[in-house]
């Protein structure tokens, strides 16, 4: 045999041993792909470090068939605490019956430290694909290395979480300014107190004996009509005869007992019948509110005119006092 022919035999063998191996690839590939389908695989696409605010984009492929359609989370609750900027879809054909789906997430997070992105679910077709969480670092400052530098004002999009502390210290300032707030509303009151007695001191005060007189003639009528009962009537009379006295004689008779007024009574030598009659006015009005002595109708009636005789007698008697002491001035 030539030698030109022995070169072309070889050289037909050499195309056909090509051939076929690359026949045999093929058909191993789409047997590889179709093995593999559906699948998918995660990974990071933008470089570099990273600080709070910065935009990270991450790629999911998704290998699948023709029929199959991916879905794919979009709320940020399942991807906290990334915010999501933006998310692209690409689906391309790899094969006979083989497409590949390209997702892209471009998210921002902002904190500092190990942040990870957390495993996404992905529905293709009928089956259920789980990504694998990446675990991701942003820095609190900015890189030295890097160029044209400059800050950042990030303020955080969601609501952050509260500590006890943070909790603790508005209860306290909470009850710190009720508790200022209630000490002024005291004092506010006690100034418009001060400043109603004040105003009341300056209105002119009702005569004690004109007084006297009308509210002894209100009991009176009072018991005379059935209106009012024994215990009412020498309580009003003790009250009212207390009062007068007290304005007659300087003191506080409402606050003193029968037998501290008796006792004042002869300290200050007060021993003239109006006041020893206004004495046993008073023990009478005690042995009837305190002991529940009963009285006849006619002896009630006669205390009330002798209360009201006390009065007008005491009312004379310091009247013509004041007159002749003005008369020797």
């Amino acid at each position: 045999m030539e030698p030109s022919m022995i070169k072309i035999s070889f050289i037909s063998a050499a195309l056909c041993l090509v051939l076929l191996l690359t026949i045999a690839a093929g058909c191993g590939r789409r047997e590889e792909a179709a093995a593999e389908r559906p699948s998918v695989s995660g990974s990071i696409l933008s470089e570099g470090q990273f600080t709070i605010g910065d935009p990270i984009d991450i790629l999911f492929t998704v290998i699948s068939d023709r029929e199959s359609r991916v879905g794919y989370p979009e709320d940020e609750e399942q991807l906290f605490p990334f915010k999501i900027r933006g998310v692209t879809e690409k689906r391309t054909r790899v094969g006979k019956n083989t497409y590949r789906t390209l997702i892209i997430y471009s998210v921002a997070v902002f904190k500092t430290g190990p942040v990870t992105f957390p495993s996404l679910t992905l529905n293709v077709g009928e089956s259920v694909l789980r990504t694998e969480p990446m675990e991701i670092h942003l820095l609190s400052v900015l890189p030295k290395e890097e160029d044209a530098l400059r800050l950042k004002d990030v303020v955080a999009p969601y609501r952050p979480r509260t500590r006890r502390s943070t909790v603790a210290i508005v209860l306290g300032s909470l009850l710190a300014a009720s508790g200022i707030g209630y000490l002024l509303y005291r004092i506010w009151m006690k100034m418009k107190g001060r400043k109603k007695a004040a105003e009341t001191s300056e209105a002119e005060p009702p005569d004690p004996y004109r007084y006297s007189i009308d509210e002894l003639e209100r009991v009176k009528n009072g018991y005379m009509h059935a209106a009012m009962e024994t215990k009412q009537v020498y309580s009003e009379i003790s009250l009212i005869l207390r009062s007068f006295m007290g304005s007659m004689l300087r003191c506080n008779a409402v606050r003193m007992t029968t037998g501290q007024l008796s006792r004042y009574l002869k300290r200050k030598k007060y021993r003239a019948a109006p006041y020893r009659r206004f004495l046993n006015i008073l023990k009478r009005s005690d042995l009837v509110k305190f002991a529940k002595e009963s009285l006849k109708n006619e002896k009630v009636r006669s205390d009330i005119d002798e209360s009201i005789g006390i009065v007008q007698e005491v009312h004379s008697t310091a009247a013509g006092s004041q007159k002749v002491g003005g008369e020797e001035a």
